[in-house]
């Protein structure tokens, strides 16, 4: 990204990995500011991540004990609590009514894909016949959840929807290697499946049917995210390289920021905006930095929020965004020394040449 910072709004236009200017993407100047942002502490832990944000700005994720065993929290009216009656686990998703998915250890009964209606309730959602565990990653307004379903060993599994009491195996390119990662409240589904021979290719499920978003492609893909279009974000392979994408009938390529080498887009609203990470290597060592992508325009949410962070701190990933601007992901606090879950709301002004969109 190249661009200019006033206070917490920066102006930018559309970068390519290595600087290069895509033209598709190249439409308008864009603005974005950063109004609100909170890291979200650990709750007596050591480390915290966070997967989602509805539109009231609650968040769930997981916090790291110093046992080093995750448990599932949510972050609401200015604090965070524990999801559930204390049972190990992680918090991926919550829906409009505050409603959270996710997975818990249940015991005897095992590792399985959890509800929780008020944050302090958690009712396990079942698994497959003959399989030993499930996962919830995504749950849309009807408290319809998917995720997969797996073997002893986590392998093969299965994509899966659980709904009324139900866990229906969804369909695939082929058996045993696929997962549902996220449901919109219009019904469409996104996830990844492996063909037999092949690599996993993204795809998006509407009823029984199964499209192959990214059949062209002889690399690997897979659909992070969905919104009420059926439009569908995450990452693809292409001559070697991993780059994120937006797909709405046809595919286009969200590029890495300037110094990185590969991207991946994680979160998607109605409105078309993708949010993700960046990532290039030092040694042996990965370095991610967030972004946010609007209009074709590749924004770092490490240098948008500059002004509300300490230095050195900086912002990993970006996991969700709600159609009102809420984004949250994990990144490092440097004020505490600790990877943290934060919370951030934005602005973004684009021109009406180019969306006529203001949040």
């Amino acid at each position: 990204m190249k661009g200019v910072l006033l206070g917490s709004t920066i102006l930018a236009v559309a970068a390519g990995c290595f600087g290069q200017i895509i033209p598709h993407q190249v439409k308008q100047i864009a603005a974005v500011q950063v109004t609100e942002f909170k890291w979200l502490g650990v709750l007596g832990g050591v480390a915290s991540e966070s997967n989602s944000v509805n539109a009231l700005g609650e968040v769930v994720g997981s916090y790291q004990a110093a046992t080093g065993v995750k448990y599932p929290f949510v972050f609401r009216n200015g604090s965070m609590s524990q999801v559930g009656p204390g049972m190990a686990g992680e918090g991926w998703s919550i829906n409009a009514l505050g409603h959270i998915a996710g997975q818990m250890n249940f015991g005897t009964l095992g590792k399985q894909a959890f509800i929780s209606y008020d944050g302090t309730d958690a009712t396990h959602l079942g698994k497959l016949p003959g399989l030993a565990s499930s996962f919830g990653f995504a749950i849309n307004d009807q408290d319809d959840v998917v995720g997969q379903s797996a073997a002893t060993g986590g392998s093969p599994y299965y994509a899966v929807l659980f709904q009324d009491g139900m866990v229906i195996p969804l369909p695939a390119f082929s058996l045993g290697r696929e997962m549902a990662l996220d449901i919109s409240n219009s019904g469409f589904i996104t996830g990844f499946s492996l063909y037999v021979g092949g690599p996993v290719h993204a795809f998006r499920i509407l009823g029984n049917t199964i499209t192959d978003i990214d059949s062209a492609n002889p690399g690997g893909s897979e659909g992070l995210a969905v919104n009420e279009l059926g439009h569908v974000a995450g990452w693809r392979t292409s001559l070697g390289v991993q780059l994120g994408y937006l797909y709405d009938g046809a595919m286009h390529t969200i590029n890495c920021l300037p110094g990185d080498t590969s991207a991946s887009a994680i979160g998607l609203d109605n409105l078309d905006r993708v949010v993700g990470y960046s990532s290039h290597e030092v040694g042996p060592a990965i370095i991610d930095s967030a972004f946010l992508w609007v209009s074709g325009m590749a924004f770092s949410l490490t240098e948008l929020s500059s002004s509300h962070l300490f230095a050195g701190s900086r912002l990993n990933d970006a996991a969700h965004i709600t159609d009102n601007g809420w984004i949250c992901g994990t990144g490092y606090n440097s004020q505490t020394g600790r990877t943290e879950a934060y919370r951030m709301k934005v602005i973004v002004n684009v021109p009406k040449a180019t969306a006529g969109i203001q949040l």
